[in-house]
Protein backbone atom coordinates (compact mmCIF):
# COMPACT_ATOMS: atom_id res chain seq x y z
CA UNK A 1 0.00 0.00 0.00
CA UNK A 2 1.24 3.47 -0.83
CA UNK A 3 -0.21 6.45 0.99
CA UNK A 4 0.25 9.88 -0.59
CA UNK A 5 -0.78 12.98 1.34
CA UNK A 6 -1.04 16.59 0.26
CA UNK A 7 0.59 19.27 2.41
CA UNK A 8 1.79 16.83 5.04
CA UNK A 9 4.86 17.99 6.89
CA UNK A 10 7.67 15.76 8.12
CA UNK A 11 6.49 16.07 11.73
CA UNK A 12 2.73 15.74 11.17
CA UNK A 13 2.40 12.15 12.40
CA UNK A 14 2.71 10.38 15.71
CA UNK A 15 5.51 8.09 14.50
CA UNK A 16 7.63 11.10 13.54
CA UNK A 17 7.39 12.51 17.04
CA UNK A 18 4.45 14.91 17.00
CA UNK A 19 3.04 14.91 20.56
CA UNK A 20 -0.31 16.48 19.63
CA UNK A 21 -1.41 14.74 16.44
CA UNK A 22 -2.77 11.22 16.98
CA UNK A 23 -2.22 8.92 13.97
CA UNK A 24 -2.53 5.36 15.30
CA UNK A 25 -3.18 3.71 11.92
CA UNK A 26 -0.26 5.46 10.24
CA UNK A 27 1.93 4.66 13.25
CA UNK A 28 1.01 0.98 12.91
CA UNK A 29 1.71 0.98 9.18
CA UNK A 30 5.06 2.70 9.75
CA UNK A 31 6.12 0.13 12.33
CA UNK A 32 5.23 -2.83 10.07
CA UNK A 33 6.32 -1.54 6.68
CA UNK A 34 8.85 0.58 4.87
CA UNK A 35 9.08 4.30 5.55
CA UNK A 36 10.29 6.83 3.01
CA UNK A 37 11.29 9.72 5.24
CA UNK A 38 12.89 11.79 2.47
CA UNK A 39 10.40 11.87 -0.37
CA UNK A 40 10.26 14.77 -2.79
CA UNK A 41 7.42 15.78 -5.08
CA UNK A 42 7.91 15.74 -8.84
CA UNK A 43 6.72 19.34 -9.23
CA UNK A 44 6.12 22.41 -7.10
CA UNK A 45 2.34 22.37 -7.68
CA UNK A 46 -0.11 19.59 -6.92
CA UNK A 47 -1.62 18.98 -10.40
CA UNK A 48 1.63 18.20 -12.26
CA UNK A 49 2.91 16.17 -9.31
CA UNK A 50 -0.24 14.06 -9.21
CA UNK A 51 -0.06 13.67 -12.96
CA UNK A 52 3.49 12.32 -12.65
CA UNK A 53 2.42 9.79 -10.01
CA UNK A 54 -0.56 8.64 -12.08
CA UNK A 55 1.23 8.31 -15.43
CA UNK A 56 4.86 7.67 -14.53
CA UNK A 57 5.88 10.56 -16.76
CA UNK A 58 8.00 13.56 -15.94
CA UNK A 59 5.62 16.48 -15.25
CA UNK A 60 7.54 18.69 -17.68
CA UNK A 61 6.75 16.31 -20.56
CA UNK A 62 3.03 16.46 -19.89
CA UNK A 63 2.57 20.10 -20.84
CA UNK A 64 0.82 20.62 -17.53
CA UNK A 65 2.80 23.45 -15.94
CA UNK A 66 0.00 24.96 -13.89
CA UNK A 67 -3.12 23.88 -12.04
CA UNK A 68 -5.45 22.03 -14.36
CA UNK A 69 -6.60 18.68 -15.61
CA UNK A 70 -4.97 15.85 -17.48
CA UNK A 71 -5.37 15.48 -21.23
CA UNK A 72 -7.87 12.77 -22.21
CA UNK A 73 -5.32 10.84 -24.29
CA UNK A 74 -3.00 10.23 -21.32
CA UNK A 75 -2.75 6.66 -20.04
CA UNK A 76 -2.75 6.05 -16.30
Amino acid sequence: MLVVADDMGWNDTGYSGNPDVKTPHLDDMASKGVRFDYFYAAQQMCSPGRFALMTGRNPFRTGLHQLGSMRRQEIT
